[in-house]
């Protein structure tokens, strides 16, 4: 009992709830996709981002490294719906915990990687 009694206070943050227009980057593995977010629910636990239409500006998009891209909103683009989890980072809703990768909000990164 006196080890639940000296245990630190858990730190309880609250989540940053990003806004429908806020730019977001969906990545699987090591390509990025760059996206905006199109919806989010009353409580913020729901996100709803959609894929941005890419213009690769530089050589071969599949086969440098050395990749640029301009992306733009695309109202007809592909929608995944995300969800926040406990440790208040969005995850694409139904992945798993292992190997899932998190959403980022601030920046629209696109990247596709040229080794697959």
């Amino acid at each position: 009992m006196g080890d639940q009694m000296n245990r630190p206070a858990r730190e309880t943050q609250t989540p940053i709830v990003p806004e429908v227009g806020d730019l977001a980057t969906y990545r699987i593995g090591s390509d990025c996709y760059a996206c905006t977010v199109c919806a989010v629910s009353p409580t913020g636990y729901r996100v709803t981002i959609q894929l941005r239409t890419v213009i690769c500006t530089t050589g071969n998009a599949t086969k440098s490294e050395q990749q640029r891209w301009m992306s733009s909103e695309n109202p007809d683009g592909e929608q995944i719906v995300t969800v926040r989890r406990r440790n208040g980072e969005y995850f694409a809703k139904g992945a798993k915990y292992h190997g899932a990768l998190p959403i980022t909000f601030g920046e629209a990164k696109h990247y596709v990687d040229p080794g697959f």
